[in-house]
């Protein structure tokens, strides 16, 4: 947990100013209060309306009303802070890496998740951990909070949607390989839907899983009670495991888009940086409330 919150503190600093092609920088995706386009409680100007009898006079904008010849009130757009969730797939398979020199795929996923939590809780918004918080937290408490949550997670299935007390305003971004049947991600993202949320994800894998890299005879062995396997000529097989393996990706994206999010792939031979620029634009910035 320390290494990955370190790496997430110094990403997240990185991010913070990052220029894009825009000119728009990377943490203004991150937009705080969000507009709701009604009046209440913020900061920025929404009309004037006429005073109404009975209010009180601070209300009136007396500059205003003294051009225009008649009490008038300032009202402002209605803003509210918005709150993510997160979710982290902590299964044996997710500990996996087919590499010493590579973190693990709950590593990265970490990482990832922690560096768009602080993101978050510097503009302003408010962060949970999905089925193990009730509250979410603002700002570095916040933090503290989620890390706590995070500390001896074990557990890899979504929470039913009525364990789930999901805010207005409220996002919720996914951590795994989803290397699981296309029907448990559909059972899933079902049970979030209940909870009227369109959830976004990070399909984190190795390169070894994507690419099956091995020649001759190889005996594989299931992380979750799957079994074993021999195969006696892994290479023959390269072809046709990437078959299975990309239209399976695509069925679990397509059941994100049916469900309103989006589904990003990453790998954990690329930097940790690249999965998060890979991630913002297509779904955290145009995340509606």
């Amino acid at each position: 947990m320390a290494a990955a919150r370190a790496e997430a503190e110094a990403l997240s600093r990185a991010l913070r100013d990052l220029p894009r092609p825009s000119g728009q920088t990377t943490a203004s995706l991150f937009e705080g209060a969000h507009s709701q386009r009604r009046s209440g409680v913020g900061e920025t100007f929404w009309q004037f309306r006429p005073y109404q009898p009975g209010e009180s006079a601070g209300a009136i904008d007396w500059r205003q009303s003294a051009r225009a010849r008649h009490h008038l009130v300032r009202e402002h757009e209605w803003q509210a802070a918005r709150t993510y969730w997160f979710w982290l797939d902590a299964s044996a398979s997710m500990r996996f890496s087919g590499d010493a020199a590579r973190p693990t795929k709950l590593g990265r996923g970490l990482a990832l998740l922690l560096t768009l939590a602080m993101m978050a809780v510097d503009q302003g918004e408010r962060v949970g951990l999905l089925g193990r918080q009730d509250r979410p937290g603002f700002g570095r408490q916040g933090i503290e909070r989620l890390c706590l949550g995070l500390e001896g997670l074990d557990d890899a299935a979504l929470p039913d949607a009525d364990r789930l007390r999901l805010q207005p305003f409220s996002r919720v971004v996914l951590f795994s390989d989803f290397l699981l049947p296309v029907e448990a991600v559909e059972a899933g993202l079902g049970r979030l839907a209940a909870a009227r949320t369109g959830p976004s994800a990070v399909q984190v894998l190795d390169p070894v899983e994507r690419g099956l890299p091995f020649q001759g005879r190889v005996r594989f062995e299931g992380l979750e009670g799957e079994g074993e396997m021999l195969i006696d000529r892994a290479e023959a097989s390269r072809a046709s495991y990437k078959e299975v393996l990309a239209a399976h990706d695509a069925a679990v994206a397509a059941a994100f888009r049916r469900h309103g999010g989006a589904f990003v792939r990453h790998g954990t031979d690329a930097k940790t940086m690249q999965g998060l620029l890979d991630f913002l634009p297509h779904s955290w910035s145009t995340a509606e409330a």
